[in-house]
């Protein structure tokens, strides 16, 4: 055996291993060379801090990440966009050196950067990652005009990117400039100043209460959802152009020496932002010049931004009479004329004292409604030291909304949520105050007159209610004529108008069924005052139910007059004491009959409304 042979093949296949195993670990498979590759693989974009932007031998702009925000460093210091700056951070991490078109290294190198446009490139890219830099040169447009030549200093290859790099970069200083008139993100204030050469006020906001309020020229409430439109006019307006950033530029051509208007936002005493509006370019009145007071620069904003702030203190003032949560309501006092109370009880209905009467569930719900949107028509006077002229020293009529408050201190107790106090009529208007201010607010007298003055307008509208078994007989009479519906011991209804004749069941039936649940759409008067005015007569059209409850018979009279104003007829009866308390003086009531039925003789039968109940 040829042990040199033998040696020398061994120690070369180990030394062609250990070649494998050395250069082909590191060498990229077919796969990973057709993969792309980024170009700016030496920086980390997500934690660029700086990017500066050239175009032929001009320098445009400089940017500066602080504190997560963007901002322009050169040529002015000003708020930069920071979608614009993404954006284009965002384009520069998709560029790769998958379009190599030549090599740059070498004596070959300046005619190459010359060929493709690189020796005076059209612009230039600088971005700072820490100590990393990375600067992008772009030169001509390919002859396909969708890519652009470019070349990564540091590296020797000349390469094909995506021509909208080039097109996205800016091509002036304002191009990247924060175009809302701040930034708004976690800006914080509470307070509003707005004047002028003729008025001025200041909205500030309640933490106690959490609600607006206005400061000067009075204490007032204001109106919440007016001062969120304006904060949302502030916050939407953009600067339509940059005019100047000279702190020492004269104001006077602009209009802005004696601002037509000057509006500012802070917290307590200290002013955060202040902007001063102008006058209009002679070439464009839509527009006005503004003066941003943080930067000391002038620009242009819409003309609607500034019509949006001619405003007095009255605009501003909250016109709801009365602020306070109605399902809070457990009790509402009325004192005037006759003096009651209407009390929630644990079931959720409403009764009413005293003796203890039900109060109809929708009045009630639609009471609460009235009291919460009652609206201030005229501000009459808002420091009065004297109640009298208006009428409000001892007030006609007092409604007091109560509410269960618990109290830490007190426990449990009755706490007033709002009170109304009625006055005077001043023409159409009344004359009203609200329970703990020493203005006197008017209302329009309609809305008044909707507020309940008497107990019994509150009470349950069920005029009756029977079973149709529990009639015998139903009596019609109109114009001195009458017809009567019999139940006989068969069953079968007969009408006897001259004859006797057999009626149809199913109509009779569903009739007397609407009847027996006949409900009001309001109460209008109590006893037997006006019948006439409100058409009631002798030989009227009037129905009378016969009907035996447990043996015991009874019964029950409907009358009817003209129509109200709502087109509802007025009915007037006398209701049983099984559905009322005290005295059982007459009611007329306004019920709903929106068709009728012909039945014998031409009396014309109202029916009541299609759902069983005539409630409107």
């Amino acid at each position: 055996m040829r042990w040199r042979s033998t040696l020398w093949l061994v120690a070369a296949a180990a030394a062609l291993f250990v070649a494998i195993w050395v250069g082909e670990r590191h060498t990229l498979s077919t796969d990973e060379l057709a993969a792309s590759r980024p170009l700016l693989s030496s920086i980390v974009l997500r934690e660029v801090e700086s990017i500066q932007v050239q175009r032929t031998n001009s320098f445009i702009l400089q940017v500066q990440r602080t504190n997560g925000a963007w901002a322009y460093v050169a040529p002015f210091s000003y708020p930069a966009e920071g979608v614009a700056v993404q954006s284009l951070l965002d384009m520069a991490g998709k560029l790769n050196r998958d379009f190599l078109v030549a090599e740059a290294a070498g004596a070959a190198a300046g005619e190459n950067t010359n060929r493709f446009g690189l020796d005076a490139p059209l612009a230039v890219l600088t971005l700072v990652q820490g100590s990393h830099r990375a600067e992008l040169h772009l030169g001509s447009r390919t002859l396909g005009g969708d890519q652009v030549y470019a070349q990564l200093v540091g590296s020797p290859g000349i390469y094909a990117l995506p021509v909208a790099l080039l097109d996205g970069l800016p091509e002036s200083p304002h191009a990247w400039r924060q175009r809302t008139l701040r930034s708004w993100a976690d800006f914080k204030f509470d307070r509003i100043t707005v004047s002028n050469a003729t008025r001025a006020f200041t909205v500030g906001f309640d933490r106690t209460n959490r609600a607006f309020v206005l400061q000067k020229p009075l204490q007032a409430r204001a109106d919440g959802q007016k001062i969120f439109h304006l904060i949302d006019q502030l916050r939407m307006a953009e600067v339509t152009r940059f005019v100047s950033d000279n702190p020492r530029v004269d104001l006077e051509p602009f209009g802005l020496q004696a601002p037509a208007l000057e509006l500012s936002l802070g917290i307590d005493t200290n002013d955060l932002f202040t902007v001063q509006f102008g006058g209009s370019p002679t070439n464009d009145t839509s527009q006005v010049y503004a003066r941003l007071a943080e930067h000391s620069n002038v620009v242009l904003v819409a003309r609607t931004l500034l019509d949006g702030l001619q405003l007095s203190h009255t605009d501003l003032r909250d016109t709801r009479l009365l602020t306070f949560n109605p399902a809070a309501v457990d009790s509402i006092e009325v004192r005037g004329a006759e003096s009651f109370s209407l009390r929630r009880e644990a079931a959720g209905s409403w009764t009413v004292q005293p003796g203890g009467a039900t109060a109809d569930a929708e009045l009630m719900r639609d009471l609460l409604g009235t009291f919460h949107e009652l609206r201030i028509a005229e501000f009459a006077s808002d420091i009065v030291t004297d109640f009298s002229p208006y009428g409000l020293v001892k007030p006609d009529y007092q409604w007091i909304l109560r509410g269960t408050v618990t109290n830490a201190v007190t426990g449990v107790t009755n706490d007033v949520l709002a009170q109304l106090d009625l006055g005077n009529v001043a023409g159409d208007k009344v004359n009203v105050r609200s329970a703990r201010e020493l203005s006197v607010y008017r209302i329009r007298l309609g809305d008044a007159q909707k507020l309940p003055d008497e107990s019994w307008k509150l009470r349950d509208r069920r005029v009756w209610s029977f079973e149709t078994n529990e009639v015998l007989r139903l009596t019609i009479e109109q114009s001195g004529r009458k017809v009567q519906l019999r139940r006989p011991a068969d069953g079968n209804w007969t009408w006897t108008g001259g004859v006797v004749k057999p009626v149809e069941a199913f109509s009779t039936e569903e009739t007397l069924h609407r009847l027996g649940q006949l409900k009001a759409a309001v109460w209008t008067a109590r006893g037997v005052t006006n019948r006439a005015g409100l058409g009631f007569t002798e030989d009227g059209h009037k129905i009378t139910l016969e009907l035996s409850r447990g043996g015991k018979p009874e019964t029950l009279t409907l009358e009817f007059g003209d129509k109200a104003p709502s087109h509802y007829p007025y009915a007037s009866t006398l209701r049983p004491s099984r559905w009322s308390s005290g005295t059982r003086p007459p009611r007329t009531t306004r019920t709903r009959a929106p068709s009728s039925r012909e039945l014998p003789g031409s009396l014309s039968f109202p029916w009541s409304c299609t759902s069983g109940s005539c409630a409107t």
